[in-house]
C-alpha cells in the first residue's frame, strides 16, 4: 500500500484507497489495467478549494472530500476521446476563444467560468490558435468522411475551423506592412495593451510603438511603420464584425520562429484537406505563404 508521513484520513473501497494529506489527494489502485491510473493526484485549485484535507466518504470512483473552505465531490467517469474531446471545445469556444484566438482566458473567481475576464492576451496566441485549428481541420476531414458533408456534426466542425483558420492567416496580414511579416497576436480599442513586448498601434495608415517596458529599453517608443497594406475583409470580420475599426488595433510584433513554423502547417493542411471547397480562403492562403517566406528570405 502507497503511504504517506503526513496523512490524515484513508478510505479503502475494494482495490481503492483513498489517502488524505494536508498537500492534497491521492487515489491508489494496483489493480488499475494503466499504469497511470494507479496512482492518481488531486490537488488545490483545479479540483478542491484547499488541500487540507479533514474527512472522506465515497466509493471506487467517487469521492467526498471535506476540507477547512468546502466539501468537494471528485468523481471518475468512463468517456470516449469524442465526448471529452467534445466538453473541451464547447468550453473553448464559450470562455476562451478571443476574436476566434485560442488565448489565456483568466477567471476572477477559481472554478466560477462566468467570471471569465472580458480582454486576454498572450505571447503564444499564434502558435497555440495554430495548434488548435490543425486539430480542428482534422476533425472535421474524419467527420467530413464518417458522417458526410451535410451531416450537423461536419458543418459544425467545419465552422470551427474556418473561425480559428481566419484568425491565424488574420495575423499574417494585420500589421498592415504589406511585406509577410507575421503578428505574434493583437488587441482591439476594448482591451489593456500588455506590458510584455513591443505592440504597434495603428492609425490612419500608420503603426506607432507604443510604451512597454521593452520599447522604453531600446529606445523605440514613438518609432512608425507602414500600416496601409490592405487587410482581406474575409478575415478583419473577425474584429469589423464587432464594431471595431482597423484603426485602433495594437498587434505584436516581436513573433517567434516556432510560430511561424506552426502557422505553415496549419496552411499547408487547410490547403490539402479544405483548399478545394474554399477557394477564396485558400487563395488568401498561398498569398500569405508566399509573402512570410519572401519576407524571410
Amino acid at each position: 500500500m502507497w503511504v504517506k508521513k503526513d496523512i490524515t484520513a484513508i478510505r479503502n473501497y475494494g482495490d481503492v484507497y483513498w489517502l488524505a494529506s494536508d498537500k492534497g489527494l491521492a487515489r491508489y489502485c494496483a489493480s488499475e489495467a494503466e499504469i497511470y491510473d494507479r496512482v492518481m493526484y488531486f490537488s488545490a485549485d483545479r479540483d478542491m478549494k484547499d488541500n487540507k484535507i479533514l474527512a472522506l466518504c465515497g466509493s471506487e470512483d467517487e469521492i467526498w472530500v471535506k476540507t477547512e473552505t468546502c466539501v468537494s465531490h471528485i468523481e471518475l467517469k468512463m468517456m470516449s476521446m469524442e465526448e471529452k474531446a467534445e466538453i473541451l471545445l464547447d468550453e473553448t469556444l464559450t470562455i476562451v476563444d478571443r476574436l476566434g484566438m485560442v488565448s489565456q482566458r483568466r477567471l476572477d473567481e477559481g472554478w466560477n467560468k462566468a467570471s471569465a475576464q472580458p480582454y486576454a492576451c498572450s505571447d503564444n496566441d499564434g502558435g497555440f490558435t495554430a495548434m488548435y485549428c490543425m486539430g480542428l481541420i482534422f476533425r472535421y476531414a474524419v467527420f467530413k468522411r464518417e458522417k458526410g458533408a451535410d451531416h450537423e456534426d461536419t458543418i459544425r466542425a467545419r465552422e470551427t475551423a474556418i473561425r480559428s483558420l481566419e484568425a491565424c492567416l488574420l495575423l499574417m496580414f494585420i500589421s498592415g506592412r504589406g511585406n509577410g511579416f507575421v503578428a505574434r497576436t493583437y488587441v482591439t480599442t476594448a482591451d489593456p495593451t500588455p506590458d510584455d513586448g513591443l505592440f504597434f498601434r495603428k492609425q490612419n495608415g500608420v503603426a506607432t510603438v507604443v510604451e512597454t517596458s521593452c520599447a522604453k529599453e531600446r529606445g523605440y517608443i514613438g518609432m512608425t511603420c507602414d500600416a496601409s497594406a490592405p487587410i482581406p475583409e474575409r478575415l478583419s470580420h473577425l474584429y469589423t464584425d464587432l464594431g471595431y475599426s482597423h484603426d485602433g488595433i495594437v498587434y505584436k510584433g516581436d513573433t517567434s520562429s516556432d510560430e511561424i513554423t506552426l502557422h505553415y502547417l496549419f496552411m499547408y493542411f487547410f490547403h490539402e484537406i479544405m483548399g478545394e471547397e474554399d477557394p477564396e480562403l485558400d487563395e488568401i492562403v498561398k498569398t500569405a505563404a508566399r509573402n512570410t517566406m519572401k519576407h524571410i528570405i
